[in-house]
Parts: C-alpha cells; sequence; structure tokens
C-alpha cells in the first residue's frame, strides 16, 4: 500500500511543500506565508498521511502546525532536540547546533557524501556554508538578500525604489532601479564567485562541490554563467531533500538537481 506523505520548508517568506508518495516525488510548489488563506485551501486539498516539518518562521509555524492539530492530522516538527540527536547519530562535528537553523542543517545533510562542499542558500538572506568530507561544518557567512538592497536604501534614503528583482541586466545600468538590481544580482555573483575561491584556498578544499539552492537562486544563474562560472549544481529543494534524509526518507523521481557543466 503506498504511503503518502508532505514536507514542509517554512522560510522567512516562503514555504516550500515538497509531495511525496512511497519515497516517489509527486510534486514541489512554492507558497507564500504571507497569503494564509492560500496556504490552508492548497493543504486542504492535499491527500497525505504523515507532515514533516523544518521552519525557521516562528509566526506560520504556528498556523500551520495549529491547522494539523485542528485536523487531527499527524506531524512531525525538526526541534532542536531532534536536530542534536540526528547529529551526534550520524557523527556530524557541528560545534553551533545550539544555534543553527532546522532549515540549514537541512543543507548540510543533503550534501553529505563523503565529499567536500560549499553552499549557497539565497533566501530572504543569502547563507554561504562549506562542509567537509568528513561531516565537519566549517561555518558560514551572511549576506544580505537580494530584496535588502532596495530596501535598505528606501529606508535610508528619499527614494522609492521597485523591490521586485531584475535579472539579465548588463553590469553598468542608467535608470536608478535597474542599478540596484545589477548590484544584487551582478554584484551578488561576483561576491560569490570570489567567496568560493577564497573558501577554497583557506580551507583547503580545492575539490569543493558548490551548490546553490534558495528561492533567489534562480535569479543569479545566468549572472555566474555570464562570468564564466559554471562549475555548480543547482538543486531548489535541497531542504526538503535534507528533510527527508534526516526522518530516514531518499526521494527518487522529480527533478532533485540540476548541474551546470
Amino acid at each position: 500500500m503506498s504511503k503518502k506523505e508532505i514536507f514542509l520548508d517554512i522560510g522567512n517568506t516562503s514555504i516550500d511543500i515538497l509531495e511525496v508518495e512511497s519515497n516517489s516525488i509527486n510534486k514541489y510548489s512554492k507558497l507564500y506565508k504571507e497569503e494564509k488563506k492560500e496556504v490552508l485551501t492548497y493543504l486542504d486539498k492535499l491527500d497525505y498521511e504523515q507532515v514533516f516539518i523544518s521552519s525557521v518562521n516562528k509566526k506560520s509555524e504556528i498556523f500551520i502546525t495549529k491547522y494539523f492539530r485542528k485536523k487531527k492530522k499527524n506531524f512531525t516538527l525538526l526541534t532542536r532536540e531532534l536536530m542534536k540527536e540526528y547529529v551526534l547519530k550520524n557523527k556530524y562535528n557541528i560545534q553551533n547546533i545550539g544555534i543553527l537553523g532546522s532549515d540549514l542543517l537541512c543543507d548540510l545533510v543533503a550534501c553529505s557524501e563523503k565529499e567536500n562542499y560549499i553552499i549557497f542558500d539565497l533566501g530572504t538572506v543569502s547563507k554561504v556554508m562549506a562542509i567537509d568530507k568528513n561531516k565537519k561544518f566549517l561555518g558560514g557567512l551572511i549576506i544580505p538578500g537580494m530584496t535588502s538592497f532596495s530596501k535598505s536604501i528606501n529606508h535610508s534614503t528619499d527614494l522609492k525604489l521597485d523591490e521586485k528583482i531584475m535579472d539579465d541586466l548588463p553590469l553598468l545600468n542608467y535608470e536608478t532601479n535597474k542599478c540596484v538590481s545589477s548590484g544584487s544580482v551582478n554584484g551578488l555573483a561576483i561576491m560569490l564567485i570570489s567567496i568560493v575561491e577564497k573558501i577554497k584556498e583557506e580551507y583547503n578544499l580545492k575539490d569543493a562541490k558548490v551548490v546553490l539552492t534558495g528561492g533567489n537562486s534562480q535569479f543569479i544563474i545566468n549572472a555566474l554563467k555570464k562570468y564564466h562560472y559554471e562549475s555548480f549544481v543547482f538543486s531548489p529543494k535541497l531542504v526538503l531533500i535534507g528533510l527527508g534524509i534526516i526522518f530516514d526518507r531518499k526521494f527518487v523521481g522529480g527533478e532533485n538537481e540540476t548541474k551546470k557543466d
């Protein structure tokens, strides 16, 4: 008998949903936390027996778990205790597990294949992390997210910029909105390329695989290619794949990752 499950990644901006049947991916969807009614309507339409959740957004987590309780649905939240238990059991060396976001642990777990990895998780904020082939988390750095560029300028000046991200722009532009978008996309792409090289050099990770994920990662892909950097894997469902592994699921089917050669 087939077993239907859903996996949720509740982020600061969006809610990613993976519908799975007997470990096979049926559908991947992205909803937005501001659209509470639409999220609950979407969940109402799903047929499932079990739910697994990673969350870094307490407000959205509360209304979603409240919904599951009301519907008497079985759900498991990736708590700090479960994170520590998984890390200990699977021999990870993560010094900051007491404060590491559950989504970032899922990223690290999804990339643990006895190889060195550098991970770019480009969501509401842009996170860069590295983990070596011995499952040692080397740490990370945080850069403002793409939408933060225009928001910061709007907050600090009299300008009223469009916060929509425009990609495929030339490096230099004339209109203010396009200049800011170029800074947030082209500027970030150039920065990430330099960060990769510095991490590889300073942490002896010459052969590290680079993985790109997160809701804003789609805007960076063309920019990276434009600057002749294509040695990365694009994996939009990375957190959900890691969440599945933590709860002893290994998904098959669906487009888990796309290699950029």
